[in-house]
């Protein structure tokens, strides 16, 4: 992964909690319909059926929802830290429940469209959290300045199966018709039967944010998934 500048900036910190008012988490409540009409402009009939992603009990997962509270917090971090949001540096995450449909959907022509809509003409790196038999991964699209796109693939399983090799390239040929599937950015693995490849996602999610600022990276992901799991999914 490339830092945004030669020089590493310093770390930026988590605030505290007691820095999160009211209006935060009404704000956070709000968006965790993972309903992106407002911003997309889709059809409500489109997503009515699918408001909340549950997984069967005996899979404890990460919903779409905590994935998107995770991008919500690292949002708020931000502002608290009297950063730019991510969109406005040129970083944007794609709703989980979008690439879930569009997954459930392939022929709607109008979710397909939303996809490639959300990759702007500002957008310098697209974060895709992909859902498929009840593991997370996670796409990354990268501009290099060219035509050509940069893609990253972050899956934490000791053994890849071919469901989530397929929703990849699936989605990955929505907006990239050269697309091919790249290696793993990643080297390590989750823990066997830990399911904890929604707490992965969110701390890569967090490492390409931090990169891209230009911070150094200063968490091992066998660290970075459990604070996920344990402290800020919990928000």
């Amino acid at each position: 992964l490339q830092l945004l500048s030669e020089k590493p900036i310093p770390e930026l910190e988590w605030p505290k909690w007691t820095r999160m008012s009211k209006k935060d988490l009404l704000l956070m409540l709000s968006c965790l319909s993972a309903n992106p009409l407002d911003m997309l402009g889709l059809e409500p009939t489109l997503w009515d059926t699918q408001a909340i992603l549950k997984c069967p009990e005996e899979v404890p997962e990460l919903e779409d929802q905590h994935i998107w509270l995770g991008w919500l917090l690292l949002r708020w971090m931000l502002t608290k830290s009297h950063e730019k949001f991510p969109e406005d540096m040129g970083i944007t995450c794609v709703d989980p429940l979008l690439i879930f449909s569009i997954l459930e959907q392939k022929a709607n022509v109008q979710l397909l469209q939303a996809l490639r809509d959300s990759f702007t003409d500002k957008t310098q790196i697209l974060l895709i959290p992909i859902l498929r038999s009840f593991h997370w991964t996670l796409l990354v699209a990268q501009r290099d300045g060219t035509q050509k796109l940069q893609w990253r693939r972050y899956d934490t399983l000791s053994v890849e199966h071919a469901g989530s090799h397929a929703a990849q390239e699936f989605i990955g040929k929505v907006l990239d018709p050269d697309f091919v599937l790249p290696p793993l950015t990643n080297v390590a693995t989750q823990p066997v039967g830990s399911n904890a490849c929604g707490a992965y996602l969110l701390h890569y999610l967090e490492l390409e944010l931090r990169l891209f600022r230009g911070e150094l990276p200063s968490v091992w992901p066998a660290l970075g998934w459990k604070q996920w799991k344990i402290g800020r999914a919990h928000v």
